[in-house]
């Protein structure tokens, strides 16, 4: 993103008070960190009663149950800017358990929109949504006009969740914009679910001098995105509400890799850092796979970067150059 675009999202937010589900996760630790930088006022949210201090910064915590409808009221009081991250985030277990799912990802959105519109208080809302909720497209790269037809349980219930904050937009009782990440990696802590963050756990894995395993050919074209560009496309999409709200947009970097390129690339970046050769192997893919593991994605992100002047700033080599440093240096000080 350039200076002038990120200088005019930070005049935005200074001193805004701002709601952060999900506080403890993985996007939430990298936005909330800038949103100090910014000069917010930070109000986590989670399930956790101990989160990490934020230094130089005004910050308050909430440990609470976002399925619960009794918090809501209280939690948005006064909020600017929600930050909706909190949610269930495996495929795999939303299909095992599809109550359970709907429970944590659709919930929640229902009880902070009826929060939202009894308060009549209309604050911004960016959610984190998934590029999965498409289903197998057919062409790509894929645009924001894309036949949705979602094929998992877990992406019905996301595109759910942005239906209704949609409709509570257009009602006027929020501010909503989804944000549709593709496949995010970088420096951070633990994603909460094994099916995500796939390419962190394998550079771990590479550091730590175990080989990497592309299942078949690896033929499937991902589209990878920074965590710094993402937390990025959060604080742009809260920054032009008048240009993003109601609206959903594909979040990713604009250019694809199939996964045997993707995973071959990890594998050469933990090397130059350990000077050890990282072997890739290829396997038969298990039969447990779900069938979205088999699609192919890139995002076309030029109506997000035209509403809010958002652009990737990292390319998949200099990111993963980062996330092997990052990781290097937390296993040497383990």
């Amino acid at each position: 993103m350039c200076n002038e675009s990120r200088q005019e999202f930070a005049r935005f937010l200074t001193g805004k008070k701002v709601l952060v589900t999900g506080a403890s996760g993985y996007i939430a630790n990298n936005l909330i960190l800038k949103l100090a930088d910014i000069g917010c006022r930070i109000v986590r949210l989670s399930r956790k009663s101990l989160l990490p201090t934020v230094p130089e910064a005004e910050f308050f915590d909430i440990r609470g149950d976002i399925t619960k409808e009794d918090g809501w009221e209280s939690w948005i009081d006064g909020v600017d800017v929600i930050f909706h991250l909190a949610g269930q985030t495996s495929a795999y277990a939303a299909e095992e358990f599809p109550l359970e799912d709907w429970k944590v990802n659709v919930l929640p959105i229902m009880h902070m929109c009826k929060a939202c519109k009894g308060k009549g208080t209309v604050p911004i809302v960016v959610f984190a949504s998934t590029a999965t909720v498409i289903g197998l497209s057919d062409t790509i790269p894929v645009r924001e006009d894309c036949y949705e037809a979602p094929i998992t349980v877990y992406d019905i219930h996301k595109l759910m969740s942005e239906k209704f904050l949609t409709h509570y937009t257009r009602s006027g009782s929020i501010q909503a914009c989804n944000l549709r990440l593709a496949n995010v990696y970088g420096p951070g802590s633990n994603s909460g679910s094994s099916d995500r963050g796939v390419i962190n756990q394998l550079m771990r894995l590479a550091l730590e001098g175990n080989p990497l395993t592309v299942y078949g050919e690896g033929k499937s074209i991902r589209d990878y995105v920074y965590i710094e560009d993402v937390s990025e496309a959060f604080l742009a999409a809260a920054a032009y509400p008048g240009d993003t709200a109601g609206h959903s947009y594909f979040i990713g970097s604009g250019r694809g890799y199939t996964l045997n390129e993707s995973i071959t690339e990890t594998a050469i970046a933990a090397e130059k850092i350990t000077g050890r050769y990282v072997d890739v192997l290829h396997a038969e893919p298990p039969v447990s796979l779900l069938s979205i593991e088999h699609r192919n994605f890139i995002a076309d992100i030029s109506a997000f970067s035209t509403a809010t002047g958002w652009k990737p700033q990292y390319d998949l080599r200099d990111g993963l150059a980062k996330t092997a440093v990052f990781f290097s240096s937390r296993q040497q000080g383990a």
